[in-house]
């Protein structure tokens, strides 16, 4: 359940905005910028209109060599993603690059972070990858897919 906690918040770190009409690069980084506001803001409602309601998620984590691959609905995710939030403190991240590529009408995105955060008396960073597919639905972007790989998950008790 750690692992999972520790994998939304990663995920949701790196996620993306709310109304964006057409897919271009601008619109993209607008979206990704206030994605990252609501997740610092703890958001949930708000991320969730961000996500197609049919949204491919997958979670891969590596935390001191065990390796965990696990498949969300939109609505687990977003239940985990409120779990983590309600149950952390001091969450922070920091995008370390960011590329954005637009093809066949989907945005794809790369990026990678470092976070931070307390849970249950400890300190908790890693780092993390994530590929994300945007496309425009109804004239809103949306999350088509996520997936991400954590790493580098390191755990230091208060």
């Amino acid at each position: 359940m750690k692992n999972i906690i520790i994998s939304i918040f990663f995920a949701f770190g790196l996620l993306t905005n709310l109304v964006a009409n057409d897919l271009t690069q601008e619109n993209v980084k607008s979206f990704l910028l206030d994605s990252d506001r609501l997740v610092l803001s703890k958001n949930v409602d708000k991320l969730g209109e961000l996500l197609d309601e049919n949204v491919d998620i997958t979670i891969n984590v590596d935390f001191n060599g065990n390796k965990q691959k696990t498949k969300l609905t939109k609505a687990e995710y977003l239940a985990k993603t409120k779990e983590g939030f309600d149950s952390t403190q001091n969450y922070s991240y920091k995008i370390l690059d960011r590329k954005i590529k637009i093809k066949d009408n989907t945005a794809y995105i790369v990026e990678q972070a470092q976070e931070k955060y307390t849970y249950n008396n400890e300190n908790v960073t890693g780092s993390s990858k994530v590929n994300n597919e945007i496309k425009s639905i109804n004239n809103k972007l949306k999350f088509v897919k996520i997936e991400v790989f954590l790493n580098n998950i390191q755990v230091e008790k208060l």
